[in-house]
């Protein structure tokens, strides 16, 4: 009997090991990609150069998202008029179907000022549908030219067969991405010194309005939007996968903006910033943090530009993320921000943790560096 429960011990322990041995060779063998912080499931995928497409949400005919689910990163930016302009950022995977329709990116739309700035930072392709002359003028690299299969769409949709193209004919102009420079710091343990962080609510004109939403079950900010067809908020779906659009962090992003004429176009500057406030929103709490993109030793040591790095204000330690998606709203120094009673209301009330931001367009006006604290 003895030997019998020494041979399944024995036995055991065996295979305890072996299944030990196959989960550290998994995680070695895996690999992380670092806009994410999550294994991919095709690796060569990162050998592509990121890619920054501009989305058009108020079309003159309504046409619904497709792809924004699957990019990494999302950067919300003030179009004019009241009007955002979400540009995704793909990298490591492409946008699949599960709807039986034919994957696609779109609707796609032109890029704004400020948006080179922003491509630098990743080193990445941009595709647009044409760009102002002003945008132009600006200067912008690394651009492709998408007007729609018929050649003349005004916002087109991207097929992903064309976009795998662009990859292809780019990767071949383009540097192999180098991931210690794309590499974001993650991880899912929770950052200590967290305030209540249920809701964002942003409002950039009566038809333009946002709101995101923790939800404990999964852990994502769920996003919800108004739409010229709709003046209600309601789930903002990906038609390719009819899934509400859902990130682990939701990041306010407080850039300077500049105006560059008297007709009130202006520009976002994102580049060698020594250090301006953001708030990050992950797993239902608020942080108060801060972002920079200044030069230090990794771009002294290669000459080469890395994203954002997100510190604590006090200790310039970086601020881990969660592992997964992201979402920036970029928006106004000190454009202000408050805690009210309800996710949509107005009635002020600290500690409810939803948040309410009353979106200040651009203007030329004097910046006070000692305001630069975003909180009430």
């Amino acid at each position: 009997m003895k030997r019998i429960i020494l041979v399944i011990l024995v036995t055991l322990l065996i295979i305890t090991l072996v299944a030990y041995s196959d989960a550290k060779a998994f995680a070695a063998d895996s690999v992380v990609n670092p806009l994410t912080g999550l294994p991919v499931e095709d690796p060569d995928l990162l050998t592509y150069p990121p890619t920054l497409i501009p989305y058009a949400r108020f079309t003159h005919n309504f046409k619904p998202s497709a792809g924004l689910s699957f990019a990494p990163w999302v950067f919300e930016v003030y179009a004019g008029a009241g009007e955002s302009c979400p540009m995704a950022l793909f990298y490591g995977s492409l946008p699949e179907a599960t709807t039986g329709i034919v994957p696609y990116v779109g609707a796609i739309t032109g890029a704004l000022l400020g948006t080179e700035e922003l491509r630098k930072q990743f080193t990445a392709l941009q595709i647009t549908t044409g760009n102002p002359q002003i945008v132009m003028d600006a200067g912008q690299m690394n651009l492709e030219n998408w007007y729609g299969e018929s050649g003349k769409d005004m916002f087109p949709d991207l097929p992903v067969s064309r976009l795998s193209g662009f990859l292809e004919k780019w990767k071949k102009r383009l540097l192999e991405p180098d991931l210690t420079a794309l590499t974001i710091p993650f991880s899912s343990a929770i950052p200590a010194n967290g305030m209540a962080g249920k809701s964002f609510f942003i409002r950039y004109a009566d038809f333009n309005r946002v709101l995101w939403q923790f939800d404990e079950t999964d852990g994502l900010y769920h996003r919800s939007q108004t739409m010229l067809t709709n003046p209600e908020l309601s789930a903002d779906i990906d038609v390719l996968n009819n899934q509400q659009l859902a990130v682990q962090n939701l990041i306010i992003l407080f850039a300077d903006h500049e105006t560059v004429d008297e007709q009130g176009n202006f520009t976002v500057n994102f580049n060698y910033v020594n250090r301006n406030p953001a708030l990050i929103f992950r797993d239902g709490l608020c942080y108060q943090a801060a972002w920079t993109t200044r030069n230090e030793a990794y771009e002294y040591e290669t000459e080469k530009i890395r994203p954002f790095r997100f510190i604590y204000p006090a200790t310039d330690s970086a601020f881990m993320l969660k592992p997964g998606k992201s979402w920036v709203h970029v928006v106004q120094v000190n454009n202000p921000i408050s805690e009210v009673r309800e996710a949509v209301s107005a009635e002020l009330q600290p500690g409810s943790g939803n948040w309410r931001m009353p979106f200040i367009s651009p203007s030329p006006f004097e910046q006070n560096d000692e305001e630069l604290n975003p909180l009430p």
